[in-house]
């Protein structure tokens, strides 16, 4: 778009990050717990995205389609696998997740995906001062100490949502314009273990 001067609006950044999107029962099981713990404390700052385990945390770029073809390209060269979800665990006192087992599969997907990025767009992960941990998050951001503490009580009487997760998909989800929601944008499936590579 034209100022008055007649120069061009730089192009706005928008914000994205990538990761493996939960679907189908385990998404379903996932779902209803944080609807439970929202309902029943009062937050609501984990039900800004669907469930999921962050694989490249959130970035700006003005033009995302170069990063496409290499997410694709990656999916179709990796297997998908199952990871056991071992416990409810925290970070501080402001986060509640389901921790799956860190498994050396997600640290290798996750390390391919930091390389496509940074290849394709020249993004890089930025605020990390410790290895990763993958989890997912049933509560978060809006999560004061004295509320984390009772969910922390009513997580001890419940069973973990599901037993595992299929780690069956690489998904870029974007953060809608209107703020604070974020959504898939893109999504690109791993090959079934008994799928041959192409």
């Amino acid at each position: 778009m034209n100022d008055i001067l007649g120069t061009t609006s730089p192009t706005p950044r928008k914000k994205y990050f990538i990761g493996f999107a939960l679907s189908g029962r385990e998404k379903d099981a996932f779902d209803g717990l944080r609807e439970k713990i929202s309902k029943e404390f009062g937050v609501r700052g984990a039900l800004s995205s669907p469930p999921h385990v962050t694989l490249f945390r959130p970035f700006e770029t003005t033009d995302v389609e170069p990063l496409l073809p290499g997410l694709e390209k990656l999916a179709g060269e990796s297997v998908a696998f199952t990871v056991a979800l071992t416990k409810f665990a925290a970070f501080g006192d402001m986060v509640w997740f389901v921790e799956p087992e860190q498994d050396r599969r997600l640290f290798e997907l996750k390390e391919r995906i930091g390389a496509t990025v940074a290849q394709s767009i020249g993004a890089r992960e930025s605020g990390f001062l410790r290895p990763p941990h993958f989890h997912v998050t049933l509560a978060y951001k809006d999560v004061f100490p004295a509320v984390h503490g009772r969910i922390g009580e009513f997580l001890k009487s419940e069973p973990l949502p599901i037993g595992s997760l299929t780690v069956d998909n690489i998904t870029l989800f974007g953060l809608k314009s209107d703020g604070g929601i974020w959504e898939p944008v893109n999504f690109f499936s791993l090959r079934n273990p008994s799928e041959p590579r192409g």
